[in-house]
């Protein structure tokens, strides 16, 4: 009996406190979504509430993925198809969360180049060329730290409370009043940056467009204007969440 209670332990420790192992907690969730006036429907999205990366440090984990397609559907459906299993792939190798932390930018830019070079190489080989492309929005959950990677203007909020003193600074206000946190970037080609950089490769910026065609300056998929600045190249923003956050 002593024996096993002394392997149990080796197994549930290891002599590592970031090796116990935990059991993930659940994460409410849900999602809405509605078909537009196109003739089908080109958006997709990931929920996953247990996203379980098998790691002993994390008792919190999750993933969601919005991609909201354009000039057809495919782009976005290769999206939940892909994406989370690149991030999950990227991200079981680290045995730390500092290591997992610190690399975060690196997991997000490369499993969003992989798919955007594998979507377009697909897309490439079709008789017509795919023209589909897809904004994307990601989100992970690690215990209390919520990390967005988006492409596009697909928006992620954090609606969080205001406390009993802000609110009553002001005498309309309640103690419920949120506020909204952004955690994505709208890539638009009239930002500054994005029109130099799109001009840099090749493109141009016409009527708010790039090459007068597509209104997001980067996206996955969207083939015939790689050359004219289109990037997958996200941005990521993070947010360390509170009791107040909802």
């Amino acid at each position: 009996m002593d024996l096993k209670r002394k392997i149990s332990a080796e197994l549930e420790n290891d002599g590592n406190p970031e090796k116990k192992l935990k059991i993930l907690e659940n994460v409410i969730a849900s999602f809405g979504c509605r078909q537009g006036e196109r003739e089908e429907m080109q958006d997709y999205h990931v929920l996953t509430r247990k996203f379980d990366l098998g790691k002993g440090f994390l008792h919190r984990c999750s993933f969601f993925a919005i991609f909201d397609g354009h000039a057809g559907s495919r782009a976005a459906r290769f999206c939940q198809q892909k994406m989370e299993h690149e991030i999950r792939q990227k991200l079981e190798k680290y045995e730390t969360l500092g290591d997992m932390q610190k690399s975060m930018k690196m997991v997000f830019v490369e499993a969003f180049r992989k798919v955007d070079e594998e979507f377009c190489g697909k897309a490439k080989t079709e008789k017509p060329v795919w023209k589909d492309g897809t904004t994307a929005t990601t989100m992970l959950l690690l215990n209390e730290t919520l990390y967005v990677a988006n492409i596009g203007d697909t928006r992620a909020i954090v609606a969080r409370r205001k406390s009993a003193a802000a609110a009553s600074a002001s005498a309309s206000a309640s103690p419920q009043q949120l506020t909204a946190i952004p955690l994505t970037i709208d890539h638009s080609p009239m930002l500054h940056a994005e029109r130099m950089r799109i001009q840099a490769q090749g493109g141009c910026v016409k009527d708010g467009r790039v090459n007068g065609v597509i209104e997001v300056s980067r996206s996955i998929g969207d083939l015939g204007l790689k050359s004219a600045g289109l990037t997958s190249l996200p941005d990521l923003k993070k947010l360390t969440l509170t009791k107040d956050d909802l």
